[in-house]
């Protein structure tokens, strides 16, 4: 396009000078100089297309080593990744196989454990009840002899007192260890019902008098209402309660006081145990409701103690969905807290 209209613009230049009457020689000469003039423009024209050209390539070439740059960083970047997922991937199986052996090692020790408390709880009962009947026995015999003290002297007669004693403290302990054996082992049944707690304390706290008066120990309830309805099993409450009050009686000190109060939350009931005894120490409040536990403290009267009654008493508690805490200070007195929802 460009060739045909330098053509035409030299057929109209040659015309022009020719229709003026310009000399031929000067018409030659400016078309000599109109075609070095077009040539030179091709010239520069074809220099400033290899330019352009050169740049495009080298625009391409820098933009492909820009992508080649960033390909092999993003090539190079899903490889870690990817040896990131694979080393991950090792350590998880490593931790999943070393807590699947765990596993494993946990519950055939728990079977074991289950097998040897079997075997533990069947050698409590056998035993229990082997060393029952010959107490028993000889509880009978010292009756027995005992119906014809005007026989015996006033030394045979203590003495005969004394075993009897002896033998009442061996059937406590042995009554006390087939209690925990059978709470352990769920024997019993939960048989809820609408009790009268006021009644249900009371009840106990009669039971206990005679203990108590040997001692001269006031036991009081004090709350001002007559029915408080707890729904819970009747007797689980009165073994509960019945041991705390043992407790409090063993523990404290003649002629002195202990009192039960019934306080009501919104959605709870507590007992409050409260005697005036000597209190404990932090060290035996920690070992307090452990099995077999003798504590620093001992009971106000030589008691005899068994180092169960406590934690029979917390097992229970347990059974109920309630809660028990201490609260004690040395030389003062301790009481015992037992809530339960209503």
């Amino acid at each position: 396009m460009f060739l045909a209209l330098y053509k035409l613009f030299k057929i109209v230049l040659i015309t022009l000078f020719f229709s003026i009457g310009t000399d031929p020689v000067i018409i030659s000469v400016s078309a000599t100089v109109v075609d070095n003039t077009f040539e030179n423009t091709l010239v520069n024209n074809d220099l400033q297309e290899d330019k352009s050209a050169e740049d495009d390539k080298a625009e391409q070439i820098e933009k492909l080593r820009i992508w080649v740059i960033v390909s092999l960083v993003i090539a190079f970047a899903v490889l870690m990744a990817f040896a990131l997922i694979i080393q991950s991937h090792r350590v998880l199986k490593k931790q999943y196989d070393t807590i699947h052996e765990q596993q494993k090692q946990l519950e055939i020790q728990n079977n074991n454990l289950k097998t040897l408390n079997q075997e533990k709880n069947s050698v409590i009962s056998y035993v229990s009840h082997d060393l029952l009947t010959p107490l028993v026995n000889i509880e009978g015999l010292v009756q027995l002899i005992v119906l014809d003290k005007e026989k015996l002297s006033a030394d045979q007669i203590n003495y005969l007192a004394k075993m009897g004693e002896v033998v009442n403290n061996g059937k406590l302990m042995i009554h006390s260890m087939l209690n925990v054996n059978k709470i352990e082992q769920e024997i019993k049944s939960l048989e809820k019902e609408e009790i009268n707690l006021v009644e249900l304390l009371d009840e106990v706290r009669l039971g206990h008098k005679i203990l108590s008066d040997e001692k001269e120990i006031d036991i009081n309830l004090e709350t001002d209402l007559e029915t408080i309805i707890l729904n819970s099993d009747k007797l689980y409450l009165k073994q509960i309660f019945a041991n705390l009050i043992s407790n409090a009686i063993k523990y404290s000190n003649p002629k002195s006081s202990i009192n039960i109060k019934i306080l009501e939350g919104e959605d709870t009931l507590s007992v409050h145990v409260i005697d005036e005894g000597p209190g404990m120490s932090d060290r035996d409040k920690e070992r307090l409701f452990l099995k077999y536990q003798q504590l620093s403290s001992r009971p106000t009267g030589n008691e005899t103690s068994t180092g169960l009654g406590l934690a029979i008493v917390k097992e229970l508690v347990n059974k109920l969905n309630g809660k028990i805490r201490v609260e004690t200070v040395l030389e003062k007195g301790t009481t015992f807290i037992v809530e339960f929802l209503k």
